[in-house]
């Protein structure tokens, strides 16, 4: 927001920069800890697996079909989890960035 502050003083704070500052700050939503970074990545790693079996009765018998299954609540619990701090994230930004340029 400072940054925000300081280009809008110096009257350097064009709509395309203002909008580039705003995806930088809500892209903080996509940092995630160790642990959830961890989830995310077993859990795509897993849809590619199942994505080279052919036949819907060869994939439910495989390991990564397993995995999917146990894991697609707690992965869209996350998605929307950052999906929610992206949406606040915007707001903040928004509003302490007096959208008007």
């Amino acid at each position: 927001m400072t940054c925000t502050a300081a280009l809008r003083t110096s009257h350097q704070l064009t709509p395309e920069l203002l909008d580039f500052l705003e995806q930088a700050y809500v892209a903080l939503a996509d940092y995630v800890d160790d642990d959830v970074h961890r989830v995310m990545a077993e859990y795509r790693e897993s849809l590619a697996a199942l994505g080279d079996v052919r036949a819907t009765s060869d994939k439910i018998q495989t390991p990564a079909w397993k995995r999917v299954s146990e894991m697609s609540r707690l992965t869209g619990t996350i998605a929307r989890s950052i999906a929610d701090e992206s949406a606040a994230l915007r707001d903040e930004f928004r509003s302490r960035a007096n959208l008007t340029v």
